[in-house]
């Protein structure tokens, strides 16, 4: 009767079986010196669309400019001139920038100038309440004033007769 090994079991080196073979060893680590400089790479020139849009809706006499760049930025990178896409580029992302900042800051004035206007007029409204000159609406009157012709005008009225 013949025994079979498990593949589970080792052979036995002295038992006259077959010879293990070594671990692979790992490669020796690098020597010691100067990090290893790469440049990275170029990133690819795009349109900044989003400042594009963002100019268009807050400001546009600035947004445009932003626009016509852009489009040249795109016609540029499909002509593959990287160096005209990226200057095009940032010009475009510059006026999308400037844009964005004109517009927000008129809208901010809007908002403290309609803020003041409505102080302004709650503050005219209590006042005319205060002193009773609107519960009986505005004050008509027919009387005719003391000189007609005005303060600072000659008399006219003596000197025909």
């Amino acid at each position: 009767m013949t025994t079979e090994s498990s593949p589970s079991a080792t052979p036995d080196p002295s038992a006259g079986g077959p010879a293990t073979r070594p671990l692979p060893t790992p490669p020796p680590p690098p020597a010691p010196g100067p990090p290893l400089v790469t440049t990275p790479a170029r990133p690819e020139p795009t349109a900044p669309v989003g400042w594009v849009i963002a100019a268009m809706i807050l400001f546009w006499p600035t947004g445009i400019p932003a626009l016509l760049a852009s489009h040249r930025a795109a016609r540029a990178y499909g002509a593959a001139d990287t160096e005209l896409a990226q200057r095009e580029s940032a010009n475009a992302r510059r006026w999308g920038i400037i844009s964005v900042c004109v517009g927000a800051a008129l809208i901010a004035a809007s908002v403290l100038l309609s803020i003041l206007w409505a102080v302004v007029a709650a503050v005219a409204i209590r006042d005319a309440v205060d002193d009773g000159g609107w519960h009986r609406g505005p004050d008509w009157t027919f009387e005719m004033p003391d000189d007609p012709m005005g303060p600072g005008l000659p008399d006219r009225r003596g000197s025909d007769q």
